[in-house]
């Protein structure tokens, strides 16, 4: 079995037409992903640093949401 984790190899980045940038991974990186979002919002915000918490508890809340969304 290929390694999961084996972030080259399991990571596409595709530019669309418009430039948008569509990323696509498995399921345990994306996990790993939304985990260091959240581990580092709470870093960030133990050192102040509120903005850049409060940015990366957003993306994590809106990634979770996606997930669910994609799944239905």
């Amino acid at each position: 079995m290929e390694n999961i984790y084996d972030y080259a190899n399991n990571i596409k980045v595709i530019t669309t037409v418009s430039g948008d940038k569509v990323i696509t991974m498995n399921k345990a990186i994306f996990t790993t992903i939304r985990n260091a979002i959240h581990d580092a919002s709470e870093r960030y915000e133990d050192k102040g640093l509120e903005a850049t918490a409060d940015d990366l508890k957003k993306l994590w809340y809106e990634l979770l949401e996606k997930n669910h969304e994609s799944e239905k």
